[in-house]
């Protein structure tokens, strides 16, 4: 077994917990939150996101991809409060892990030039 790459552990964590304390069931269909779900529950792994094992498997790259695709498409009007304080967690994250894996083998989105820039914004609408 071989160690995992990079710390990502409290807000991955964290995610997970406002899942499973706010009942937020999966949706079954793809590019959905069950999406997002397999990817974390398949590449974390105690307080480290396997990055260079998810950048290998074209298949999952694809299902977080259409995590991504429905996350932008979400309406969150249509969301109780607590679901879109889950959402928002998982945009963080996501964005993170998607900064990430374009940027491999960057360890964390610290090592990406401009992630964290004032100034530097893009647009989900």
């Amino acid at each position: 077994m071989t160690r995992p790459e990079s710390p990502f552990g409290v807000l991955l964590s964290l995610t997970i917990l406002v899942f499973a304390a706010n009942g937020l069931a999966a949706d079954k269909e793809l590019g959905s939150r069950a999406d997002y779900d397999a990817i974390l529950k398949k590449y974390v792994q105690g307080d480290y996101f396997r990055y260079g094992e998810l950048k290998k498997s074209k298949g999952d790259l694809a299902r977080f991809d259409r995590f991504m695709q429905w996350q932008a498409k979400a309406d969150l009007k249509k969301m109780p409060r607590a679901e879109q304080i889950a959402f928002y967690i998982n945009a963080y994250n996501s964005c993170c892990i998607k900064a990430i894996l374009d940027n491999y083998p960057v360890h964390t989105p610290k090592d990406v030039d401009g992630f964290f820039d004032k100034g530097v914004s893009t647009s989900l609408s």
